[in-house]
């Protein structure tokens, strides 16, 4: 297992506007989208019993070795394996970008929340500096670079790998749920539940429009920086370079930017 490809992450960001907005003290909490259960680990210190929920089984693989306390599924959030009520909170943070079914989504995660407990949700925001997102806008930046650029590709591959590549294929990237990340607004959440089995039964509690640029663009320099660097210089520049940028861009996250922002986080209670 590389730990540089799951690096562990302190509690920042969306992860710990979570944390904030779930109460102490309750019994069941799922971390739906845990990913490899990084964030998952820091909620059991405000439940009894943390699940963790994810579909790509590799990850889960890797959250069971390494939290062995807790409990994962290798699931889709669309389907659970999870009786009806059973959850007092239930956390999906930066996870409904990702899914096919944002309605059937919302629809199995109130079958599966208990009266009065609490949805917590996050995504990127339809803000003004979305298209910069890295998982949309990079893959077709390196197609671009590849296709037009060549020379410039295998200039930047030899520094890396000190050869030059011996081939250069440039596809076109195919946009799917998986490694695409849709944005929105929340008229889109109002939209996605009233077409939900979540209908007539949700208070919104809290919208928290946060974070503008520094975020997205840390993530965009990193990407530069893997690609015309080899790996010894590439860990220098993280340490110099990215660990600043990062400590701004968490600052950054927790100013609200309302309608211009990057991210949107969402407090929803089960009325019912």
């Amino acid at each position: 297992m590389n730990d540089d490809q799951y690096p562990e992450f302190p509690l920042a960001g969306r992860n710990k506007k979570a944390f904030l907005w779930t109460p102490d003290g309750v019994q069941t909490l799922l971390d739906a989208g845990c990913a490899w259960g990084y964030g998952t680990r820091f909620f059991t210190q405000k439940s009894e019993q943390v699940f963790g929920l994810e579909p790509d089984e590799k990850y889960i693989e890797i959250a069971q070795n390494r939290y062995p306390d807790l409990e994962f599924t290798v699931s889709p959030l669309e389907q659970t394996p999870f009786p009806d009520q059973f959850f007092d909170v239930i956390i999906a943070c930066d996870t409904l970008e990702h899914a096919e079914d944002e309605v059937q989504c919302f629809s199995e995660m109130f079958r599966i929340l208990k009266p009065q407990g609490l949805l917590i949700v996050t995504t990127p925001h339809q803000g003004v500096f979305a298209f910069l997102d890295p998982a949309n806008a990079l893959p077709y930046l390196e197609y671009f670079v590849k296709r037009y650029l060549g020379i410039f590709y295998k200039l930047a591959y030899w520094v890396r790998k000190r050869k030059f590549p011996e081939e250069v294929t440039a596809e076109k990237p195919i946009y799917t749920h998986e490694n695409t990340h849709r944005h929105y607004t929340k008229e889109d959440f109002i939209e996605f539940l009233n077409q939900s089995e979540a209908k007539g039964r949700y208070d919104i509690l809290k919208v928290f429009r946060s974070g503008l640029l520094l975020g997205v663009l840390t993530h965009n320099i990193e990407f530069y920086i893997s690609l015309f660097f080899p790996v010894k210089v590439k860990r220098v520049l993280e340490k110099v370079v990215i660990t600043p940028l990062n400590f701004l861009a968490e600052l950054d996250y927790w100013i609200p930017y309302h309608r211009l922002a990057y991210n949107i986080a969402l407090k929803i209670r089960k009325i019912e």
